[in-house]
């Protein structure tokens, strides 16, 4: 009989590829304005059915085990909840109402394998984002119609299996992230692990993306530098805060005063591509149903304002910039449930902030703790210009699965395998 683990293993790895495949079809149907390749959808939705059913099998099986979890941190289950009850006020309830369905299957999931052994865990982890580093490398090499994409800025940039250059960007600077935790927690698997890390860097480089490598080095430096940063402090504490308060001000001067050069050698904006002429576009769409929103997923697939958003962005930004989403993944919660789903979501992340501030400033950063801590941090950085919670079709829908699982771990003293 297959032990839970091995079972959680096979979904993990279903999910995985399905994640992939779906990358591929999103692609093949934005880039080659054709519908997506038949066969690859029918295959991902073979993978998709049996690591539901797995779900729900191993949930129930293990219901004591994950409703004790559910219970110590009730906001982890909140807003997969909330999304579920958006159905009854979506533009769109039947897209609600499967999208929502695939969110708390994930959720249940996520604290299911918190369970899990930790070395483990994060092997699994490690092995899967290094295939799609590898194999994300050699489909922009071999490729470039389908692995590479057209960039205003500086013309063919990689973007691999994925549909968006920043989507593979973050998928590689979690690779990278992964790779170090691996690194740090089994030597064995050292000299790999620094191979896949120099493969995802590359493909961070060739993407010509900014937000994931900048949300990368933040959450690496938050991780490295709280533990003698917390020591420095006790230590000092008076002559630690007035320097403290010396160098922020120095940041802030510095930026005032270089910011625009600094982007400019980048080749950027400090418009963030634009991004903030669309936020702005968006907010009369955000302020018609700002209680509650438009339904879970609903709304930039079904709503009529959509069109009104694009209108108000014609012109330099609408050539070159056609939304999927809100580039922001705050607004994005806010479209989707509304300032109580947006309530919710900020809630949670400052507790899990907090307990990951407060694990660095033990300052016992193992392997298992570099990725929890630091994978915790990035998709807290990064949500600022992506949507990255709460998503199932970006980021293979596992990025929820990585911030509930170190959600659970960082606030943890035992983990085990349920009996």
């Amino acid at each position: 009989m297959r032990s839970p683990f091995e079972s959680a293993i096979v979904i993990y790895i279903l999910l995985v590829f399905a994640g992939i495949l779906e990358g591929c079809v999103r692609g093949i149907e934005i880039y080659f304005a054709q519908p997506g390749c038949f066969a690859a959808e029918i295959a991902r939705r073979a993978l998709q059915v049996p690591a539901y059913a797995g779900i729900v099998i191993l949930s129930w099986r293990y219901r004591a085990a994950i409703t004790c979890l559910a219970r110590q941190r009730p906001f982890l289950l909140a807003l997969p909840a909330l999304a579920v009850l958006s159905i009854l006020w979506s533009i769109a309830p039947l897209r609600s109402f499967t999208t929502s369905v695939r969110l708390v299957a994930l959720s249940l999931f996520a604290l299911f394998f918190a369970l899990a052994p930790r070395d483990k865990v994060l092997r699994l982890i490690w092995a899967s984002l290094a295939v799609a580093a590898v194999l994300g490398a050699l489909t922009a090499w071999f490729f470039p119609a389908f692995g590479q994409m057209n960039d205003f800025r500086v013309g063919s940039v990689w973007k691999g299996y994925s549909h968006s250059k920043n989507g593979f960007a973050a998928l590689n600077a979690m690779a990278v992230l992964a790779s170090l935790s691996v690194a740090a927690s089994a030597p064995r698997f050292r000299l790999a692990a620094l191979a896949i890390g120099i493969v995802a860097g590359v493909n961070i480089v060739m993407s010509f993306s900014f937000g994931p490598p900048v949300a990368l080095a933040c959450a690496l430096a938050v991780v490295w530098t709280a533990p003698p940063l917390s020591r420095f402090l006790r230590q000092a504490t008076t002559r630690a805060l007035l320097s403290a308060g010396l160098v922020f001000a120095l940041v802030v001067m510095a930026g005032a005063a270089y910011g625009p050069s600094v982007f400019r050698a980048l080749g950027r904006e400090q418009a963030l591509t634009n991004r903030t002429a669309f936020w702005q576009a968006l907010m009369p769409a955000v302020r018609d149903r700002a209680f509650a929103g438009y339904g879970y997923y609903a709304f930039w697939e079904y709503s009529p304002k959509v069109e009104d958003v694009r209108a108000r962005i014609v012109g330099e930004i609408h050539h070159y910039f056609d939304p999927l989403h809100a580039h922001n993944g705050w607004l994005e919660i806010t479209l989707d449930l509304g300032v109580v789903g947006l309530a919710l979501l900020v809630m949670l992340n400052i507790r899990t902030l907090v307990q990951a501030i407060q694990r660095c400033i033990l300052g016992d950063i193992d392997g298992e703790t570099l990725w929890h801590v630091g994978i915790i941090a990035f998709l807290t950085l990064l949500c600022g210009v992506e949507p990255m919670f709460l998503r199932i079709f970006d980021y293979w829908g596992l990025s929820w699965v990585f911030y509930v699982m170190a959600s659970v771990r960082i606030s943890s003293n035992t983990h085990r395998l349920p009996d």
